[in-house]
């Protein structure tokens, strides 16, 4: 039982990820940029939708940089997205075999998920994930300090998706606040840490769980870390 437990809540993560990431795909440039090989060398082309069709044109090597640089946090969202989905076609077996519908679950969390945006909505627009992380848009909004909310940041081959990324005076800080525990997140902190990013210098780190983050709370911490005065 405590499998199945595990199980659906699991399930109800991954779906609601999926849902976000879903939301995020307009914010990005249309269309995706992959690379080919054909007769040992390597291409680079940008596919598109146009009236219904797939358009795929070659973009020229001295603009393939500049066009990976633009792409590379879309692609790497399809990617997460793709990953994710994979998982839920093993899981939705094995919830079969627990003689659970997937389809009726998965019902249920587009009702929560779309109750939740009306809920969590910032001052700005953004869908945050809970009531924390909506206090912290509505304080980094109202101060005029520019964020951008579960930007991708890429470390080597990974990425990640800090709840906030703040620009401030040139500097850039990343505000994490996971939903429930630290605990899995700490291979995450070890990749920030090997690149320079580590808590008292440009990582904060707000617990979640059942209580919510007060406004006073928040401006204390970006106080301390001398993004407010």
């Amino acid at each position: 039982m405590n499998d199945l437990k595990r199980l659906v809540n699991k399930f109800r993560s991954v779906l609601f990820s999926v849902y976000r990431m879903e939301d995020q795909l307009p914010n990005y440039p249309p269309g995706t940029f992959a690379t080919l090989i054909q007769h040992d060398h390597l291409y680079y082309y940008w596919t598109r939708n146009e009236d219904g069709r797939t358009v795929r044109s070659y973009v020229k090597l001295k603009d393939a940089e500049e066009m990976k640089a633009r792409y590379q946090p879309k692609m790497q969202l399809l990617k997460a997205r793709e990953e994710a989905e994979q998982w839920l076609i093993r899981a939705r077996k094995t919830l079969l075999i627990y003689g659970i519908s997937p389809e009726d679950l998965e019902q249920e969390c587009r009702k929560q998920y779309e109750m939740q945006k009306s809920l969590f909505k910032t001052e700005r627009g953004e869908v945050t994930t809970c009531l924390s992380e909506q206090r912290i848009a509505n304080v980094l909004y109202r101060y005029g300090i520019e964020y951008e909310y579960r930007a991708p940041l890429i470390l080597k081959n990974r990425v990640y998706w800090p709840s906030y990324t703040i620009l401030h005076k040139k500097e850039v800080f990343y505000w994490e606040h996971p939903s429930r525990t630290l605990m899995p997140q700490q291979k995450k902190y070890e990749d920030y840490l090997r690149y320079g990013i580590w808590q008292g210098r440009n990582l904060i780190v707000t617990a979640g769980g059942h209580s919510s983050l007060e406004e006073a709370d928040i401006i204390r911490i970006l106080t301390a870390y001398r993004i407010m005065s």
